[in-house]
């Protein structure tokens, strides 16, 4: 056999044995490919990317084979391969650049690494790592990314914008009782502004993406207060805004619970006890505000109600140890804003960053697959025949809803259509879990539909499946 023929035979044999077979849009990976797990993200209303990690048993190493979908037909994009394995952090879109950004551990430590992938040409770019300890929690937009690290001696961000631009702001804590040291030594939950999500986060400290600037509240229940802290974005070195602190307990009444809710400027706080409850809102920079007490006079401007018996049942109810109460805000599409009132299971938990959830399902199902050897869910479903008719996840919102202007004013008479429409996510990604021919599930969300790629056993290979909301 000549040199040329040889050559050839070698690119033919790596082609076949490396590349993403995509069949009748059912992606069949070589068997020396070890699946680990998927994730799918949205690109934008219409198309969506899905990566399938693995690793290569030949060679040993880790590989990342990643697909667009437009709805119809599946794209096969260029593998990523590393020596290590990789976890998905966040994710941005610069016009025809999708920034991945990947975690991995490397000699003890753990690093992070953007690749650019050209959605035309699938041009890969791989940036240098640089390090990730103490990673804590990410916000994302659809041009950025902003990562924040924090341990007992310092916070540190780090923005990563568009395709190349990486910004790293760091403040160290000065002496022992740096108040700021206190501040952030809760676990952060990064809150997502640009949807809606009916419940919102129940976690102490949670971080909130105004424009330039970070917005961090801490809920202080021993006084029924939260406490304000603004990063900038847009400057040269990282340095915290003053300590501002919100109260609402007064000398009439003595609230035990509170909750609040970062919009716009502004801070939306509830608290409550058993006989009584009012919702303050206030200027984060002027500190001026007002206060809506729950009273027969805002029971006639509710515009929504769920479960709902009147305020004396709902504070005795959300009075409870057992629940968490919640405040989120939505904007109406004339201009005003719907605020909606609610409790929860003390369980409950807000998810964020959506593919978490799977990731955590699968753990649960395992747990309980060893635990009892008694997988849940029902019969297998074709790949085009995906239905939730006979599976129903029990309701538990209690809220009532009413509608406010600029001024902070209940106003009746009002188009209430929301700018951000509520979609039940855990619904949809529950459902999807308990399908049992699937396995490697993961899923997006994109205008219109819930997106999501799956191993069919009864296939033997990967869908990628749309369905509408």
């Amino acid at each position: 056999m000549n040199t040329f023929l040889k050559l050839s035979f070698v690119l033919l044999f790596v082609s076949v044995s490396y590349a993403n077979n995509v069949i009748n849009n059912l992606v069949k990976l070589p068997k020396h490919f070890k699946v680990e797990h998927t994730f799918s993200g949205d690109l934008n209303d219409t198309e969506s990317f899905h990566l399938i990690f693995s690793k290569n048993k030949k060679n040993k190493l880790f590989t990342i084979h990643p697909y667009v979908f437009d709805g119809t037909n599946i794209t096969p994009l260029d593998n990523i391969t590393n020596d290590s394995s990789y976890s998905l952090v966040s994710f941005h879109r610069d016009n025809n650049i999708l920034s991945l950004l990947l975690s991995f551990k490397e000699d003890k430590k753990d690093f992070i690494k953007r690749i650019n992938i050209n959605l035309l040409s699938k041009e890969i770019e791989e940036s240098d790592a640089i390090e990730n300890e103490d990673f804590s929690t990410s916000i994302r937009e659809e041009n950025r990314s902003i990562l924040i690290n924090k341990n007992k001696k310092e916070i540190r961000i780090v923005e990563f914008k568009n395709k190349s631009d990486i910004k790293v702001l760091k403040y160290s804590y000065n002496k022992r009782d740096d108040k700021y040291r206190d501040f952030f030594d809760a676990n952060i939950e990064a809150v997502k502004t640009n949807e809606f999500v009916a419940n919102g986060s129940v976690a102490e400290l949670r971080a909130y993406l105004d424009g330039e600037n970070i917005i961090f509240t801490k809920e202080i229940k021993e006084n029924i207060s939260t406490e304000v802290v603004s990063i900038p974005l847009n400057k040269k070195e990282l340095f915290p805004s003053k300590i501002l602190v919100f109260k609402l307990n007064n000398s009439d009444n003595t609230y035990k619970k509170i909750t609040s809710f970062y919009h716009d400027k502004k801070l939306y706080q509830f608290a409550n006890n058993k006989k009584h409850g009012e919702i303050k809102i206030t200027s984060t920079s002027s500190k001026k505000g007002s206060t809506i007490k729950l009273d027969q006079s805002l029971t006639q401007q509710l515009v929504q109600k769920h479960n709902f018996k009147g305020f004396d049942d709902f504070l005795k109810a959300a009075g409870k140890s057992k629940y968490n109460t919640t405040l989120t805000i939505n904007n109406t599409e004339d201009g005003n804003l719907k605020v909606r009132v609610d409790y929860v299971n003390i369980e409950y938990s807000y998810h964020y960053n959506w593919w978490w959830h799977h990731r955590m399902m699968h753990m649960h199902m395992m747990h309980q697959q060893i635990q009892f050897n008694a997988p849940a869910g029902f019969g297998p479903t074709q790949p085009n025949d995906f239905h939730f008719n006979t599976y129903d996840i029990p309701k538990e919102k209690r809220y009532f809803e009413f509608v406010i202007n600029n001024q902070n004013e209940v106003i009746s008479n009002t188009k209430t259509k929301t700018l951000y429409k509520e979609v039940d996510k855990k619904e949809y990604i529950d459902k999807l879990e308990e399908i049992q021919d699937y396995k490697q599930e993961s899923s997006c969300f994109l205008e219109n539909s819930f997106r999501f790629i799956a191993y069919s056993k009864k296939n033997k290979g990967f869908i990628i499946q749309t369905n509408t909301l």
